[in-house]
C-alpha cells in the first residue's frame, strides 16, 4: 500500500549516510533521494515522501529511520475523538468510488482506443 510519510526532525540522514549499506536502503527507498556527494548533506533529504508500506517501511525502520504515515494513496483521513476521548486519525476506503460517480455508458462495438477516449 502506497503511503506519505513525514520524517522525524530528528532524523540523522548524515550519519545514516556514512555507513554505505543504508545509504543504499535509503536511496532505494525514498523518491527523489540524493546521490553523490550531495547524499553525504541531511538538508538535502526530502523531509516527506511516497513510500510502499509493506516493503520500503521495514527497511527504513530497521536501518533506524523512523517516521510518521500522514497518509494512504486512495483514502481519505478523517480526524474524530473516540470514546475514551482520545484523537485519532481514521483512514476510510470506499473500494471503485470513482465508479460511484459514472452517469451514464455507452458501449462502442470494434473501436479503438483513440476513438473512444475522443468521445
Amino acid at each position: 500500500m502506497i503511503a506519505r510519510i513525514e520524517f522525524d526532525y530528528r532524523a540523522e540522514f548524515e550519519k545514516l549516510a556514512q555507513n554505505p549499506a543504508s545509504l543504499a536502503v535509503m536511496q532505494a527507498s525514498i523518491a527523489g533521494a540524493p546521490t553523490g556527494e550531495e547524499a553525504l548533506k541531511g538538508y538535502n533529504w526530502p523531509r516527506e515522501t511516497l513510500i510502499d508500506i509493506e516493503t520500503d517501511g521495514p527497511r527504513l525502520t530497521s536501518i533506524g529511520l523512523h517516521f510518521t504515515v500522514k497518509s494512504f494513496k486512495g483514502t481519505m483521513p478523517l480526524q474524530t475523538v473516540l470514546p475514551d476521548g482520545k484523537d485519532y486519525v481514521v483512514h476510510v476506503h470506499i473500494p471503485n468510488l470513482g465508479l460511484l460517480t459514472v452517469d451514464e455508458v455507452m458501449v462502442e462495438e470494434d473501436s479503438c482506443t483513440d476513438t473512444c477516449n475522443a468521445d
